[in-house]
């Protein structure tokens, strides 16, 4: 049997092609995680911004009875007679 150029090439299209498949399948899979991963990591963002909002908040409300209890000590001392 002679084995000529079509034959190789056949073979090698044989070859390939399942390589091919596995690739794109592959590349397919990774897509499919990347977008998962994203759609977890902007749930996890979303939750990071709201704690940093409610800590703000609460550093706020914190400072904002700071100053009011300074401002009654003060008062307070300002009352006093020596």
């Amino acid at each position: 049997m002679n084995i000529g150029c079509c034959h190789i090439a056949l073979a090698l299209v044989i070859i390939i092609l399942p390589l091919v498949a596995m690739l794109t399948n592959r590349t397919f899979k990774a897509e499919a995680r990347v977008t998962k991963l994203e759609k977890k990591n902007g749930a996890e963002q979303k939750q990071i911004n709201e704690l940093k909002l409610e800590v703000e908040k609460k550093n706020d409300q914190e400072l904002r009875e700071l100053t009011e209890l300074k401002a009654r000590i003060r008062k307070l001392e300002g009352g006093k007679h020596e």
